[in-house]
């Protein structure tokens, strides 16, 4: 980030994870692949590297993860997410932002095994996991 100059946008607080998904995204690429990057549900079929994300991830990452995999196939909203594992909206950006940096950069993925979009009907990110993701995360949970 040298020679960067950063300025303050203000950002309306329902949208800070829009904001948080574009930012995590590679600079190479146009902003707009970042939520579409990481809309492509269950994008990786390697239960290998699923398991392996799951183990490398910090318990702030883990209980979202678990959270997905306790609901399969069900779209949950961001906010709900957060209140259920005790994060704050921000909080849970953070972590998500983290999380695909090390998707992309550790692992050469572009997409998330689970899915995560803008859902403009509810006014929120929402996310939802494969039932089959789900049986890894919950495999590996047991062994970890």
């Amino acid at each position: 980030m040298a020679n960067t100059t950063l300025i303050m946008v203000p950002v309306p607080e329902e949208r800070v994870l829009e904001v948080y998904a574009l930012l995590a995204a590679s600079g190479d690429s146009p902003p707009a692949s970042a939520v579409s990057a990481a809309a492509a549900p269950d994008a990786i079929a390697d239960e290998e590297l699923i398991a392996k994300a799951y183990r490398q991830s910090p318990e702030a990452m883990t209980l979202f993860l678990d959270y997905l995999a306790d609901h399969p196939g069900q779209v949950i909203k961001s906010s709900e997410i957060a209140e259920a594992i005790g994060r704050t909206g921000p909080q849970q950006a953070g972590v998500l932002g983290a999380f695909g940096r090390r998707m992309k950069n550790r692992y050469g993925q572009e997409k998330w095994f689970f899915s995560a979009y803008w859902d403009h009907d509810v006014g929120s990110m929402v996310y939802s996991m494969s039932p089959e993701a789900a049986d890894v995360i919950k495999r590996t949970r047991k062994g970890k």
